[in-house]
């Protein structure tokens, strides 16, 4: 185990003994069983399905690769499933210590889990920037992003139907379901469902330009944000022993000394995660820019702590959000999610305030509907532009690099032009061009093989064999089984001799 991944994994397994104890004291062994025993199955299910899905179906490569993993069942990583079981655990015991600040939510299923999704697209934005510095993983697909530290999209998007594809099946048949109950168990197939999605990359059509998945993970936000609001589904096995319970107004105390330690350890646990967090960021990367990742966060675990009043926490996000720009505006989701939900109380006496709860998410998805005709349509531009350019890249190469030009000028987050771009400027013995499109697309992928065993080419022409030989061995680290890389670092002694002027052996 490299240290890199020492800081990460002896913490997260420290954090995950921490909470079985907390389930076992507060919850029983029974719901202790359950709980962390389909948690992992889940995680391991996930990893391996994902993989399926990637390597076998797609014949392409894993979404994220680990700096080394740790066990794990056939391609899943134990450092996987430990992050998946804080996660939902500690995001469920944050979201019903929200939950318990509201009377006429309290007990309700729908909006503890929404909140717990919103606690794992919070922990996401926070542990997945610091995974980028600090290697502990790193996505093989582009992670640039206008407002989001370089995290990518689809990695938060991850994380949050985690919580939906688990925690709604789990609560409903372990907390609400009654005796003789039959339909709670088909919600098992939400997860399934979700999988099968991603079997299909194509656009559905030209009238709804986005793919089965992205249907579905819309959904899954339009799901998170309208059924804590029209259902009144309550859960008959709380989550929590009601004497550990201790909420506002009840005036409850621990029956012992140390269950205010116990009853509090989630929250330590996520002080640990945290901990983690800023000392890899401000301590080992020396990246203070980090921060701004780990505010989302903040500002939901202040709503947690029932001594923090919500006025306070709504008013820092907005004031936050008004000094940071764009930047800062996701961190206001969460205050405003809590105060639309204790809006839901005045829906009687306040009869306007359903139109506007009706309103929102139908805007929403208005504007998201736009937004997909809109990149639908840039998509296409983009494509046909690389289209036309390999089509003229033996006949007119000028005319193919201005055309891969243009449209890396158009998705500048893609990485086909820039590959395309690095190979023609090859070519043309333009080698600096060259090397500036690879560099570009590692910027964007820092795991791309390719484009290290390129750069190895592109100093391999220019007569720098040292640099080389180091690029190729940049492209093995990633992947030990590259068969160029292999290739090239073989001959990289008879290239050596070669540009010495010595003979071979035996001549």
């Amino acid at each position: 185990m490299t240290p890199q991944m020492a800081i990460l994994v002896i913490p997260a397994t420290a954090v995950v003994v921490g909470l079985i104890i907390h389930s076992l004291k507060l919850r029983g062994r029974r719901e202790t069983l359950y709980f962390f025993a389909l948690a992992l199955l889940f995680g391991i299910a996930r990893g391996n399905v994902i993989y399926w899905i990637t390597t076998v179906h797609y014949e392409g490569k894993f979404p994220y690769i680990f700096q080394k993993r740790l066990l794990g069942v056939y391609h899943d990583s134990l450092t996987a499933d430990f992050g998946w079981i804080i996660c939902l655990y500690v995001g469920s015991y944050l979201a019903f210590r929200i939950t318990d600040r509201l009377p006429h939510i309290r007990g309700k299923l729908f909006p503890a889990v929404s909140l717990a999704c919103l606690f794992n697209v919070c922990l996401s934005y926070a542990v997945e920037a610091t995974a980028m510095t600090m290697g502990w993983w790193q996505w093989n697909l582009s992670t640039k992003s206008a407002i989001l530290r370089d995290v990518p999209m689809v990695g938060i998007i991850a994380w949050f139907s985690v919580g939906f594809d688990f925690l709604i099946p789990y609560c409903l048949i372990r907390h609400y379901r009654k005796p003789g109950q039959r339909w709670p168990f088909l919600t098992v197939l939400i997860f399934p469902l979700h999988m099968c999605t991603h079997l299909f990359h194509d656009r559905i059509s030209s009238a709804v330009p986005i793919t089965p998945y992205n249907v579905y993970h819309w959904g899954m936000v339009l799901a998170a944000m309208v059924l804590p609001f029209v259902s009144d589904l309550r859960m008959r096995r709380p989550w929590l022993r009601r004497e550990y319970r201790q909420t506002e107004g009840e005036g409850r105390k621990p029956p012992s000394k140390h269950a205010g330690f116990t009853r509090n350890l989630p929250l330590l646990g996520l002080g640990v995660v945290a901990a983690v967090l800023l000392i890899s960021d401000l301590g080992i990367t020396g990246d203070p820019g980090l921060l701004i990742t780990k505010v989302p966060l903040a500002a939901y675990t202040l709503l947690a702590v029932h001594g923090v009043p919500v006025a306070l926490v709504l008013a820092a996000t907005g004031v936050g959000a008004a000094i940071g720009g764009i930047t800062l505006i996701p961190p206001l989701l969460i205050p405003l999610f809590y105060v639309a939900l204790w809006g839901r109380s005045y829906w009687p006496r306040m009869r306007w305030l359903v139109a506007v709860y009706i309103l929102v998410p139908l805007f929403l998805t208005g504007w998201y509907y736009t937004w997909s005709k809109e990149r639908d349509a840039v998509d296409r531009r983009y494509e046909a532009l690389c289209n036309q350019a390999v089509a003229l890249e033996k006949t007119d190469m000028e005319r193919a690099i201005t055309l891969f030009k243009e449209a890396a000028e158009l998705k500048p987050y893609s990485l086909p032009a820039y590959h395309n771009l690095g190979i023609l400027y090859s070519r043309k013995k333009q080698y600096e061009e060259a090397e500036m499109a690879l560099r570009k697309i590692l910027e964007l992928r820092p795991v791309s093989e390719e484009a290290h065993a390129n750069l190895g080419n592109i100093y391999l022409l220019k007569g720098d064999l040292d640099e080389a030989e180091a690029w190729y061995m940049k492209a093995l680290e990633i992947n030990p089984d590259h068969e160029y890389a292999l290739r090239m670092m073989e001959q990289m002694e008879r290239l050596r001799r070669g540009a010495r002027g010595d003979s071979e052996p035996g001549e």
